[in-house]
Order: structure tokens, then C-alpha cells, then sequence
């Protein structure tokens, strides 16, 4: 099958094979991330279990540099897309990872929350929403969060080869 990430008009596929682990985070260039070409500072990433950075969405901004009692940023690490031992793929909030995620399996539907530890498994065809905590269109402004769409297709084959920055 072919995992796909949508958030903001942005789109990212990899057949669901070839990974262990991904992680979604802030980038962070300059900082603990490489600066890369054609991206900006406080876009959404998905990282590879070696680290790896396989996309950064432009389309979206992370708050980050909160007060203690902030819950309304990005953590370079939050969400995590992992395989079970029985092969299934599912998400929960990363290692580390303090501040909210909220999902849903309907833009409509009222979201939950992702507690720590909590895992929710991918269903093919079953897209699932996700709110990460400081994630906007416009973090200055704060006025518009952005949910991610995260759909597993079984059957589906990847027509483009992937690029990863390194």
C-alpha cells in the first residue's frame, strides 16, 4: 500500500514498505536540522527512522519558543507512524512529545485527544485527521488551524520515485 500525508494543499506518498518509523515535526534549520533548498524556516517535516528528512511542508508554519504554560506549539518531534509487530501501521504521539495532538476520522467530526501512549492504527482507505498543536497557516496570526489527512491505500502503487534531502 502507499501512505500519503496532506496538509495544506501539500501532498507527500511512500509506499508503506519502505519504512519502519516516520516522524512529523517542526523544521528546525540551523538548528538540529540540515538547511535545505527550496524550504522555509518552521514548516512541518517528516522525518525517516535514520533521520532522514523526506518532505517539509511550506504550506504550513509551526509556533515554537513557548512559555512554560503554552500548549500551542510544534515539537521538532511529535507524531510517530510506526509498524506493529503484526505488520499494522499506526500513529501516536512521539518520544518526548508533550503538547496536544488531536484527531479525527472527519473533518467534521469532533476531534479527540491523542494521549501519550495512546495508539490509534492506520485502516486502509480510512483517512485519519490530525491537529498538531502550533500548526497554521499563518502561526503569527494564529487564525487558521490546519488538520493533516493521513491515508493509508492498500493496492496502490507509487508512480514517482522519492527524493530524500540529505
Amino acid at each position: 500500500g502507499v501512505l500519503t500525508v496532506e496538509v495544506a494543499g501539500g501532498r507527500f506518498s511512500l509506499a508503506a514498505s519502505a519504512f519502519e518509523r516516520l516522524v512529523i515535526g517542526r523544521y528546525d534549520p540551523g538548528g538540529l536540522d540540515p538547511v535545505l533548498p527550496n524550504t522555509v524556516s518552521d514548516g512541518l517535516k517528516i522525518l525517516d527512522e535514520k533521520g532522514n528528512i523526506l518532505k517539509v511542508f511550506n504550506s504550513v508554519e509551526c509556533r515554537w519558543g513557548c512559555l512554560p504554560d503554552d500548549e500551542d506549539c510544534t515539537h521538532r518531534e511529535h507524531v510517530e507512524i510506526s509498524r506493529d509487530p503484526q505488520g499494522s501501521l499506526f500513529l501516536q504521539v512521539a518520544p518526548g512529545a508533550v503538547l496536544p495532538v488531536h484527531y479525527s476520522y472527519s473533518p467534521s467530526e469532533a476531534p479527540r485527544r491523542l494521549g501519550k501512549g495512546e495508539k490509534v492504527t492506520l485502516e486502509a482507505g480510512r483517512p485519519i485527521y490530525l491537529w498538531i498543536s502550533g500548526v497554521y497557516l499563518d502561526a503569527r496570526r494564529k487564525d487558521k488551524r490546519v488538520p493533516l489527512k493521513i491515508v493509508l491505500e492498500q493496492g496502490a502503487r507509487l508512480t514517482s520515485r522519492l527524493t530524500h534531502y540529505r
